[in-house]
């Protein structure tokens, strides 16, 4: 079963609970958090992908929780990621210097299921938002005679989609924190190639990624 196949069953199966499940102790929650984020070739080329060129970087997080019930939530997050390159893939030896940055803008929305409704409530969730990419690079030729020094930036705004699970803690009356892995899938970045620069953009194609993520969360109105 292919990813989007899972997302649209998730998608349906949060659809079907809702109306069959009490719709008592409506409360909104709103924090923050970090993760720890890694690029993957999953659902690109397993080959040469983002997990070839880049490296595990961070990434942070300001987000909002509505319960619908103990059972089902529905959360707003956006976020700033950052990934370094990896130096062993962007070394050119002694032909100069590549700096190369990976970094994205996030805004999605999620729905959570919970398999329980005390303290410690595990959960899966799926989400679907947009992801402003910006990518750049520049090479720094050390030949005198012929400089072959290039660069570019390339901004895009993709849609995107993920799955996660994780569990949400409550610590204290009005604080909760969570725990979670997710797989974030942007389906539509593509490599291009520019013939006139004699460049490629984007070379590795998708920037799916997994992170793992902690966030704390306060009560708000209820």
């Amino acid at each position: 079963m292919t990813l989007n196949k899972i997302f649209l069953l998730l998608i349906f199966i949060l659809l079907y609970l809702m109306p069959n499940l009490s719709a008592q102790k409506k409360e909104f929650w709103w924090g923050g958090g970090v993760a720890y984020q890694v690029p993957t070739n999953l659902m690109a080329d397993k080959d040469f992908g983002f997990a070839t060129v880049a490296k595990g970087g961070a990434g942070f997080f300001g987000t909002g929780t509505y319960f619908y019930n103990p059972q089902l939530s529905l959360t707003g997050d956006v976020g700033y990621s950052f990934f370094p390159k990896d130096k062993e893939f962007w070394d050119v030896n002694n032909y100069g210097d590549v700096n190369m940055t990976y970094q994205m803008l996030s805004a999605t929305f999620q729905g959570n299921f919970y398999l329980s409704e005390g303290e410690v409530r595990p959960y899966f969730g799926a989400l679907f938002g947009f992801y402003y990419l910006m990518n750049k690079m520049s090479f720094t030729s050390n030949n005198e005679i012929s400089n072959q020094s290039k660069s570019y930036k390339s901004n895009e705004l993709q849609p995107g989609m993920g799955l996660e699970f994780g569990t949400l803690i409550q610590m204290a009356k009005k604080e909760k924190l969570s725990i979670s892995l997710r797989f974030s899938y942007i389906p539509n970045i593509e490599s291009k190639y520019l013939p006139d620069e004699q460049i490629t953009i984007n070379p590795h194609g998708k920037q799916n990624h997994w992170g793992l993520a902690l966030k704390y969360y306060f009560a708000g109105k209820r």
